[in-house]
């Protein structure tokens, strides 16, 4: 079997757009008992969207469901726009293919552009996630961006935030696990998660993603992150000060583990390392 490319190993080692796009429904149901419109989110974009699983994940809850999908890389563009156009010859395929197929193809926007500069009309939700906010280092750049953001929402819009943290995300590691895909699609392989260097002074921190094959050999550094390890405070701090009305802290955490299952909160343990969402209404 050919081995598969680095993108294609970190969407079965790394991704779970399903579950992704569940929780911005969750969070959008919360936002209307908060007092927002009852009218159901329907357009999405996705930033730093890499090969835009979530946006083609969103796309398949429904057919009144657009996307848009940013990424400075056109090579991963391309790649997402093939595996769009896959699902739909597989549709084909099976004789399943619906009668307005081509115009559903159309309706994911994937755009080759800096997201800073990206002009698009206005969105129900935007997602950066994949802790892509962290590749904002300095608070005006990340302001800057929260702005951008905001500018881009619908009243009421939700833009949605990933972060990980605690004292063990900033400790030198790595940490191996199997990953077998259920889907029998390419064969298992190991995942690697490397902590390589953490800067006190400044929050930077450098990860590494690899991988290893039952045949010994490995895709060494496969993704590289210079990032800055924001606290989930920070951030609703900087929401609020980049003009959302809101933002609120959704963890995982009971009794300091983690448990898959994402609820507001106020206050959270002190917990090892944590994974949160941060959710900011306009």
């Amino acid at each position: 079997m050919r081995r598969p490319d680095r993108w294609r190993l970190y969407e079965q080692a790394v991704q779970h757009p399903e579950a992704e796009v569940a929780f911005f429904e969750r969070a959008w149901r919360l936002r209307a008992t908060d007092g927002g419109s009852p009218t159901p989110a329907s357009l999405l974009c996705e930033d730093f969207c890499g090969t835009a699983e979530v946006a083609r994940a969103w796309m398949l809850l429904g057919e009144d469901r657009r996307a848009v999908a940013i990424d400075h890389d056109p090579r991963v563009l391309k790649r997402a726009w093939r595996a769009w156009c896959a699902h739909f010859r597989r549709l084909r395929d099976a004789g399943l293919e619906p009668g307005d197929s081509l115009d559903r193809q159309a309706d994911l926007h994937l755009l080759c552009a800096d997201v800073m500069q990206a002009k698009i009309p206005p969105v129900h939700i935007i997602a950066a996630l994949n802790f892509s906010i962290l590749t904002f280092h300095q608070r005006q750049s990340l302001r800057a961006y929260l702005r951008h953001a905001r500018r881009r929402l619908l009243p009421d819009g939700l833009l949605v935030m990933d972060l990980f943290g605690g004292p063990g995300a900033m400790m030198p590691g790595t940490v191996w696990r199997r990953v077998e895909p259920s889907d029998g699609s390419i064969e298992p392989f190991d995942y690697g998660w490397e902590q390589r260097t953490f800067d006190a002074a400044t929050g930077r921190i450098d990860c590494r993603i690899h991988f290893r094959f039952d045949d010994g050999t490995t895709m060494r550094s496969a993704f590289r992150y210079d990032w800055r390890l924001w606290s989930p405070a920070d951030m609703v701090e900087m929401c609020l000060a980049g003009g959302f009305r809101r933002a609120q802290i959704h963890s995982d955490l009971v009794g300091g583990q983690r448990t898959g299952r994402f609820r507001r909160t106020r206050s959270m343990p002190n917990a090892r390392e944590f994974v949160v969402y941060i959710v900011a209404q306009r």
